[in-house]
């Protein structure tokens, strides 16, 4: 099976809060993306309950087709929190509508 285009992890940077769930449909945590990689990232996660971070390595975007043939990633997944998803999707609506001049 080919891909028309190879998974580009979604735009994410240093010190960018973000949800952390130790498997697709867990409850979220806190996070914090400390390191970043071409299709992974640390973060420092905060549990509900805990008083110090944990930092999971290797943390999957929610979209990332690798996360439906592993059951469970160690290092959890990743999506944007509901604030950031807005402000992306808005950003998105008003390129839309931009020519280039």
């Amino acid at each position: 099976m080919s891909e028309d285009k190879p998974y580009v992890m979604p735009e994410v940077y240093l010190g960018q809060p973000v949800v952390w769930y130790a498997a697709i449909g867990s409850e979220g945590a806190a996070a914090t993306v400390t390191a970043i990689g071409t299709r992974h990232v640390t973060l420092a996660v905060w549990p509900p309950g805990y008083a110090t971070a944990h930092t999971p390595d290797g943390a999957l975007h929610v979209s990332d087709p690798l996360n439906s043939k592993q059951l469970e990633n160690d290092g959890g997944v990743w999506d944007y929190t509901e604030p950031m998803r807005t402000r992306l999707q808005q950003a998105a609506i008003t390129s839309k509508g931009k020519t280039a001049s």
